[in-house]
């Protein structure tokens, strides 16, 4: 296979008299708001005002596939489209803009550099011929984005919509007022005049033309040309959202900088990995930069990630550099795994051990979204700054409302999740950003008044616990399955309600049906309400025996919620699929009003 690749910039490729086809088996243009936000920012990002003037630094923009060769007059763009789609939309634009302003020499040139080709060149019957071409045979792209003047074509796909939206959305960013902030004139309301405005405009075009860089690939042979686009984009293992940061933090903190070297950044890296694969639970990189993240600036898709942290870093109004991200990272490391697998040694102290019963609670629970959320609180506790604005006392209140939440609204009720996670996310990133106490109390209230809206209410939340919670050894039951850390979750919660403190513990106790499981109703033995906590030695002692002839040994516990059971039955006298139903039903409404709602 011969192939010349080569280093070039966008004027190499678009001002040389040549044409560039689209063939119709390309996909249509596809790039949405995400991926133009990144370009954008990118474009503004590598573009420096200063002295009263520009200058620009080279971005890497990927590779350009085409097939062809040096000498032909057209070329079948195999991979780069979308790019050089977008390149040639902004373009476009500024050519425009400037014919607004009455500069129609340099708009026209601008036109018949990057945008048409002359006809002696590529055909004899038309002057002139656009520089992109799609074979598709729609002409949207070519009267909306390549014609001198504004055009209006009507919109008849889907292609049309995002070629149309991309247009707009670049329109809107080099109209004067957003072009001009590349003079970094911080003062409201400044008004930029037209000269400001045309200087800008000359900056963007030049970034695009004399600064993009890409490998142009060209292959002779068209079915060579996509053999090499293959290799490039579907073998191997793409770099995931983690590689890249990584890459891009050892990038910053190379072995040439004293102050942070690229090894120190290594250990650090390799620190927060090893602390996290020693978790029970499987929690992976990816998991913990997505969730640390979110605590601290708001919700994020993992496919947005590696963007946002370029964004980031980028920005010189914030202070977060690869070096404080990394050091934070893993300072918050020792947090976070308090948080996944809570042990209670981690929390010596007398109030914190309800912190701990919390944590475990929401690890038995096996729910994940609140996570970002507890790390901001359990940070600001542990900062000494910041301890101030958030008492142990609210701390722990606030957590008791996340587990009731989570445990009525997931554990229980299976309710869709849609919304709650960036909702955990958003209240985290306020708690992190949270000046002062008055800041945080605020937050708090408009987290619990938030959340507070999302609860069940009390009839779905009886139904699905009624029948939902389940436990039974019998393998003919259609219901069988195994919640016994739930359902001895819920006799501690009840067990508390009844004595009116938490210091009660459940330990060393079996669960006991109290309708045996070789005799009773399949579709009822496991129902809460056919259960209570017992010692191992009563419940062994109980067997098999009918309930009349158990309700000694029951009187032998000295546990709440076993007396109120036997309270129950000598209310009624017997023990049948009816009551089950109805003391699973009352047990619930207990649970339901003696948590946060």
């Amino acid at each position: 296979m011969n192939f010349d690749a080569v280093q070039v910039d966008i004027n190499d490729i678009l001002s040389v008299n040549r044409r560039y086809v689209i063939p119709r088996n390309q996909r249509d243009f596809s790039w949405e708001k995400l991926q133009l936000d990144e370009f954008w920012d990118d474009i503004r990002r590598n573009i420096q005002y200063e002295d009263g003037s520009f200058s620009h630094a080279e971005y890497f923009l990927g590779t350009v596939v085409l097939s062809g060769t040096t000498d032909s007059s057209m070329l079948e763009i195999i991979d780069g489209q979308q790019r050089l789609s977008v390149i040639t939309i902004l373009i476009s634009l500024i050519s425009r803009k400037l014919r607004s302003l009455n500069y129609i020499e340099s708009a026209d040139d601008i036109v018949n550099t990057y945008l048409v080709s002359k006809a002696s060149i590529i055909s004899a019957k038309a002057h002139l011929t656009e520089k992109i071409s799609k074979s598709n045979g729609r002409d949207f792209f070519k009267l909306k984005c390549q014609s001198k003047e504004d055009c209006h074509p009507k919109v008849k796909s889907d292609e049309d919509e995002k070629i149309n939206y991309a247009y707009t959305y670049f329109e809107k960013k080099l109209e004067k007022q957003e072009a001009c902030k590349l003079l970094n004139k911080s003062k409201k309301g400044v008004r930029y005049s037209e000269e400001e405005y045309i200087q800008c405009l000359d900056a963007i075009l030049k970034m695009l033309t004399s600064y993009l860089k890409v490998v142009r690939i060209l292959v002779p042979s068209t079915d060579d040309a996509y053999d090499v686009f293959e290799v490039l984009n579907a073998r191997g293992i793409s770099l995931s959202s983690i590689d890249l940061i990584k890459n891009k933090i050892l990038q910053y903190c190379s072995q040439e900088t004293d102050m942070y070297p690229e090894d120190t950044a290594k250990k650090q890296w390799t620190a927060i990995e090893n602390g996290l694969i020693e978790l029970k639970t499987k929690i992976t990189m990816s998991d913990y930069i997505r969730i640390w993240w979110m605590s601290n600036f708001g919700y994020i898709g993992e496919d947005q990630l590696y963007r946002s942290f370029k964004k980031k870093i980028a920005d010189k109004s914030t202070t977060v550099t690869p070096e404080s991200f990394l050091s934070q990272m893993e300072k918050d490391s020792s947090l976070f795994i308090k948080i996944c697998d809570p042990q209670e040694s981690d929390w010596p102290g007398l109030n914190q051990k309800k912190i701990y019963r919390i944590l475990r609670n929401l690890f038995i629970f096996n729910v994940t979204i609140q996570r970002p959320l507890i790390l901001a609180l359990l940070r600001v506790r542990e900062n000494k700054v910041t301890a101030k604005y958030l008492s142990e006392s609210s701390l722990i209140e606030t957590l008791q409302f996340i587990e009731d939440f989570q445990f009525k609204f997931t554990t229980i009720c299976k309710m869709k999740p849609s919304g709650v996670d960036a909702m955990f996310a958003k209240y985290a990133a306020e708690v992190a950003s949270a000046k002062n106490k008055q800041e945080m109390n605020a937050t708090l209230s408009d987290m619990v008044k938030a959340f507070t809206e999302k609860m069940p209410s009390e009839s779905v939340f009886i139904e699905r616990m009624v029948n939902h919670l389940w436990y039974s050894r019998n393998a003919s039951s259609k219901k069988k399955r195994n919640n016994t850390e739930l359902i001895s979750y819920v006799y501690h919660r009840l067990e508390a309600i009844n004595r009116g403190s938490e210091e009660i513990m459940l330990k060393d106790t079996n669960l006991e049906h109290i309708g045996p499981q070789h005799s009773f109703d399949p579709e009822y033995v496991g129902m809460i309400g056919n259960l209570i906590p017992l010692s191992v030695e009563i419940n062994d002692r109980c067997g098999k025996l009918p309930v009349e002839k158990k309700i000694a040994l029951y009187g032998e516990s000295d546990l709440a919620c076993v007396s109120d059971f036997i309270s129950f039955y000598r209310a009624h006298h017997k023990w049948n699929k009816e009551l089950v139903v109805e003391r699973s039903q009352s047990l619930a409404l207990k649970l339901f009003n003696n948590m946060s709602k």
